[in-house]
């Protein structure tokens, strides 16, 4: 499969894409307006064939395109980020889990006793 090329202004929309902004951020960084930015994300979808956001990220991830290719230090950068999002997000989660035991014991009747199977 040959992809089309991505003119200089798609790039520009891609490489702030992957940093994770936002469409209003990207209008924003490039100094245009929203729509101006999906346009660009509408042709960029068309070039990789692909329907959304999530999509042209998994994509351009396991891609070997040259011109969105991160420097070394952004992507150790990223993994560390996504190793600290997931380790807060397992000890939230181990957190909440504790929270409610402790409110499902405390909640118990003593004078009501229930058995389980």
């Amino acid at each position: 499969m040959s992809i089309e090329p991505l003119s200089k202004r798609e790039q520009d929309v891609v490489k702030l894409l992957l940093e994770g902004k936002s469409n209003k951020l990207i209008a924003s960084a490039l100094h245009v307006t929203l729509s101006t930015v999906e346009f660009h994300l509408k042709n960029i979808y068309a070039k990789y064939q692909v329907n959304s956001r999530m999509e042209l990220v998994l994509k351009l991830r396991e891609s070997t395109v040259a011109e969105i290719e991160e420097p070394t230090e952004n992507r150790a950068r990223l993994k560390f980020l996504w190793r600290n999002w997931v380790t807060s997000l397992r000890e939230a989660v181990s957190i909440i889990g504790k929270e409610l035991k402790m409110n499902n014991i405390s909640n118990v009747d003593a004078s009501n006793p229930m058995t389980f199977f």
